[in-house]
């Protein structure tokens, strides 16, 4: 079956009814550093490029996703 990618938007080819996202390289860029890096091929969206940047997240992000530091 051909499918869109919800990433990219790139049409694929797949047996697997449940596949969302190609096997492409997709990118996301940190929101705490702003370094570009490669997303995992489980689809999640990161926002963070590394566990440090994801420790040190700007107050407004925490605030946006919690409500509160």
């Amino acid at each position: 079956m051909k499918k869109k990618c919800k990433i990219c938007g790139q049409y694929f080819e797949t047996d697997d009814s449940k596949r969302l996202i190609c096997e492409g390289k997709h990118f996301n860029t940190c929101i705490s550093c702003g370094k570009k890096f490669e997303m995992s091929k489980s689809g999640e969206p990161a926002n963070f490029c590394s566990r440090k940047c994801g420790n040190n997240a700007p107050e407004w992000y925490l605030k946006e996703k919690y409500g509160t530091r």
